[in-house]
């Protein structure tokens, strides 16, 4: 269970009615926590209170960690990064393929390489396309009306109405708000992470101001000339003009749904061919909702891309770039290196945040306009609940509020950690790792209050 650790659940202890229902996730969260314990106890062992401590922080990191994963794993998408580095291997074993083709082994080889990145690619695009058809077909239960055309019955019919409006009025609301709610969160790490280049790019124009007065009256023209084109480049990245493609995203995707099933209705309506059945799918894996987008995300990509090039450059020279050329002369080896090296710091972090708009909160955008926060967080509360974490177990009142600070609130912040991890753009491993940290920093919090303020030496049952 997740509100007991293992030794709630050890063959001393009946387990509840519920034990059937709790029992498939509890094997799970016991093996990793059982796993990350002993790996603890081998390489740090040392004081036993200590180290008991510690076990339950980490217990409590590693039952946010399962139930981050089962989100992940019964909610899956799939990254653009991974679909790229897959589309790039494809590339590269089809090239190889041809450049061995007297060799028959090889080029059977490679051949077989590239169809089989081909089919992930499809496979995964496939999977991701029919996450967001569950988050969509969830979106349209808790916030669209519904006709119920087919069903002849006029009275059942109005009944379901009825029905339908009072789902509506409880959960269209809160769906609505959960989806804002990370929008935001995401618009907001895009426009810090802007701000961050911004003040980079501060910093190395105060170092570009520092060295003017080495310069002749006509480089000095010339460098405020090119100063005053690199503030025109630097619009691009303010507030003002990123909310104006947050807006361009949104209009972009306001038929996203409509244009979403439309293509799911031809996609299924090929099975109705049963002899090309299989070729169909075959042919039709990767449909939906990010084919439909990909038109506005490359564009949003290319301007991004040109915009940071006229700035720092790439395959040619940048602004910056052209600036630094006009004072390299003027400069000693060590001014240049410091220089260069502030040059570069901006470009990572520009290129970072472009990415982050461009890449990361674009593929977020698409999965929230078809509903795929609310869905997350129903997944995790099913998570929470089918893993005991409401308190069963608890013998007495100061049992139950010394479990809920233990084991219930350092869980539940860890999970909900997790989700503003997400919303920040902060996916994948790390994201969870971060979410294990905080699940087992609450612990310890609780931990501290049990002991501290509430006068309890030890949580029952641990």
């Amino acid at each position: 269970m997740l509100s007991g650790y293992h030794n709630q659940i050890s063959p001393n202890i009946p387990f509840k009615a519920d034990s059937a229902i709790t029992a498939p996730l509890a094997k799970p969260i016991e093996t990793v926590q059982k796993t990350i314990e002993d790996s603890f106890d081998t390489l740090v062992g040392g004081d036993e209170k200590k180290s008991h401590a510690r076990r339950n922080a980490i217990a409590v990191g590693s039952s946010v960690l399962v139930l981050s994963g089962l989100v992940a794993l019964l909610n899956p998408r799939f990254s653009p990064k991974l679909m790229e580095k897959l589309k790039s291997l494809s590339g590269k074993a089809g090239k190889k393929a041809d450049s061995n083709k007297s060799d028959t082994f090889w080029n059977k080889f490679y051949k077989a390489c590239e169809k089989a990145s081909q089919k992930a690619i499809r496979s995964f695009s496939f999977i991701s396309n029919f996450t967001s058809a569950k988050d969509s077909v969830f979106k349209e239960f808790c916030t669209e009306e519904k006709a119920f055309l087919g069903i002849k019955n006029k009275s059942l019919r109005n009944a379901l109405k009825k029905v339908d409006t009072g789902v509506r009025k409880v959960l269209k609301k809160p769906h609505e708000a959960i989806t804002s709610f990370f929008d935001k969160v995401s618009q907001r790490t895009v426009l810090a992470k802007y701000e961050k280049s911004s003040k980079k790019m501060d910093s190395f124009e105060e170092l570009i101001k520092m060295h003017k007065d080495k310069l002749t009256d006509t480089q000095k023209v010339e460098l405020e000339a090119k100063l005053a084109e690199i503030r025109k480049l630097r619009e691009y990245f303010s507030e003002t003009r990123t909310q104006e493609r947050f807006a361009y995203q949104e209009d972009a995707m306001k038929n996203l749904e409509r244009d979403f099933w439309t293509r799911y209705r031809a996609y299924k309506n090929g099975f109705s061919d049963k002899v090309h059945r299989a070729e169909h799918v075959d042919k039709n894996m990767t449909f939906w909702a990010q084919e439909i987008l990909n038109p506005v995300q490359t564009k949003l990509k290319e301007d991004g891309a040109n915009a940071v090039s006229k700035l720092v450059g790439k395959e040619a020279n940048g602004a910056y770039d052209e600036v630094l050329e006009i004072l390299a002369p003027h400069l000693s080896l060590e001014e240049n290196a410091l220089m260069k090296k502030s040059l570069k710091d901006v470009s990572v972090s520009l290129e970072k945040a472009n990415k982050s708009e461009c890449i990361d909160y674009f593929d977020k955008k698409r999965d929230l306009t078809l509903g795929s926060a609310p869905t997350d967080i129903l997944t995790a509360l099913v998570g929470l609940g089918l893993s005991g974490v409401a308190l069963t177990g608890a013998d007495n009142n100061d049992e139950r509020i010394s479990k809920l600070l233990t084991k219930v609130f350092p869980i539940v912040g860890g999970l909900g950690a997790s989700f503003i991890f997400a919303a920040q753009l902060i996916s994948g491993p790390i994201g969870l790792v971060y979410s294990f940290g905080v699940g087992a920093l609450l612990n310890y919090l609780g931990s501290f209050a049990d002991k501290h303020i509430l006068g309890n030496k030890e949580v029952k049952g641990d």
